[in-house]
């Protein structure tokens, strides 16, 4: 919440969603309200509803996700992505993230750093996909794409990126600059055995959208290769 509060655009709505928490998080949010900030508790059968449940309550025109625990890596991030909105015809902004642990000194120590690359459709066969927690996108292209699918339980961005980056005559922006700060220890990035749920889910949503096998082992090596 403070990472938001400390952007320097002016004009962002901070929705939060929260399933169910059992730590001290009602308590912490509670605290920190103010009008610009949406809270929501209601319990969900997964991350992606839970996400698909915030999506439905915001009213702005771009969306970005801010997952627990992760923060914007510098103070003008947003204004920095509306600005490429406001210059031009853009539906979809992405950029890079660092992956890595907070110290007890508030510094965040670098584990994993993920460079992402201007987009072109060859790349999605050869495993490619931006990092998630970087996309804005306009509110309107969920008309279009959907909404996450909540029937997978660590990959449903995944597949709501394959789906976003091959819907055709969308106008993609990369912006060449780490803007997230992810924490290392979320559902994705937690344990042996979730990673054996998330490639059981990965090589489904492969087979589903027509990647080959090849593209699946390529994704994992890219993340190999992201190791500092």
């Amino acid at each position: 919440m403070s990472s938001v509060e400390d952007q320097s655009h002016n004009r962002i709505e901070h929705v939060i969603q929260d399933g169910g928490s059992v730590d001290n998080t009602e308590t912490v949010i509670a605290e920190k309200l103010h009008p610009n900030v949406s809270y929501e508790r209601m319990p969900d059968k997964g991350i992606y509803e839970g996400i698909n449940n915030a999506i439905v309550r915001c009213r702005g025109d771009v969306i970005g996700l801010l997952h627990s625990d992760d923060v914007f890596a510098y103070s003008n991030v947003v204004e920095d992505v509306m600005t490429l909105f406001r210059s031009s015809d853009i539906d979809v902004v992405y950029s890079d993230l660092s992956l890595g642990v907070f110290l007890e000194d508030g510094s965040f120590k670098v584990v994993r750093k993920w460079k992402s690359e201007e987009f072109h459709p060859r790349l999605l066969r050869m495993g490619w996909v931006p990092p998630h927690p970087t996309l804005f996108i306009k509110r309107s292209i969920f008309d279009r794409v959907g909404f996450y699918n909540s029937n997978y339980r660590i990959s449903g961005d995944f597949d709501f990126m394959l789906r976003l980056f091959n819907l055709t005559g969308l106008k993609f922006k990369y912006l060449p600059t780490e803007t997230i700060h992810m924490s290392l220890g979320g559902t994705s990035t937690r344990a042996f055995y979730t990673e054996l749920i998330k490639l059981s889910e990965d090589f489904e949503i492969s087979n589903k959208h027509g990647l080959p096998l090849s593209g699946l082992l390529l994704k994992k090596l890219r993340k190999l290769q992201q190791f500092i």
